[in-house]
C-alpha cells in the first residue's frame, strides 16, 4: 500500500478530503500528515471561510487522528535545516522523509520539485492525479465509496452532484473519468 503524505491544501475542501480519507479506509493507500499540517489545515480553514465554525473543523481534525491513527509523523525537525525545498512547505517535505512517504499530493507541486524527487525519491502529484491513479487501478472500488460518500449525505447527493462537487475542487481529470464510465 502506497505511503501519501497529504498536504494541507488538499484538506481544505470537504467533499475532496472526504473522498480521500473514503479511499485510505478502503486501504487504497496510507494516508499520511503531521501536527504541523492539521494546526495549518485548522487556521487557513478558519481564516478562508467564515461560515465554518470552530469547533467543527477541530472536531473534524480530531476524526481524521482517530480513524487514522498511523498516519501521525511526528520528530522530524531535525530534518529541516538541511531541505531546499519552498521554507513554507518544508515541514510538509520533513514529515514525508520520516514517515517514509512515497508519494506527496499537493496543489503546490512546485514547493517540492525538483528537490523531493531527485534528493529523496519522493514523487509529487496533485490530487487530480491521486484520484485519477486510485480509479484507474480500482475503479469499482472507487464507484461504490462515490455512491456511498453522497448517499452518507444530507440530503442525499447524487453521484453526479458528488462528481461536481469534487469538479469544482479541482479534480477536473478524476471527475471526467469517472463521468465517462457511467455513459
Amino acid at each position: 500500500m502506497s505511503r501519501i503524505l497529504l498536504d494541507t491544501n488538499v484538506l481544505w475542501s470537504p467533499a475532496l478530503r472526504d473522498t480521500l480519507l473514503r479511499a485510505a479506509e478502503l486501504r487504497l493507500f496510507q494516508p499520511l500528515w503531521s501536527d504541523d499540517i492539521l494546526a495549518e489545515l485548522i487556521r487557513t480553514i478558519l481564516a478562508k471561510r467564515s461560515e465554518v465554525r470552530p469547533e467543527s473543523i477541530t472536531r473534524t481534525v480530531e476524526r481524521m487522528r482517530k480513524a487514522f491513527p498511523a498516519a501521525m509523523i511526528a520528530d522530524y525537525a531535525a530534518l529541516l535545516p538541511g531541505l531546499t525545498n519552498h521554507p513554507g512547505d518544508r515541514h510538509v517535505l520533513a514529515a514525508a522523509i520520516h514517515g517514509k512517504a512515497e508519494r506527496i499530493a499537493t496543489w503546490n507541486r512546485r514547493h517540492f520539485l525538483p528537490t523531493a524527487e531527485r534528493d529523496h525519491g519522493i514523487a509529487v502529484l496533485t490530487p487530480d492525479r491521486l484520484l485519477s491513479e486510485l480509479w484507474e487501478d480500482n475503479a469499482a472500488a472507487m464507484r461504490q465509496l462515490l455512491i456511498k460518500q453522497g448517499a452518507d449525505l444530507y440530503p442525499p447527493h447524487s453521484l453526479a452532484a458528488i462528481l461536481r462537487s469534487l469538479e469544482r475542487s479541482g479534480t477536473e481529470r478524476f471527475a471526467q473519468l469517472v463521468g465517462d464510465s457511467a455513459e
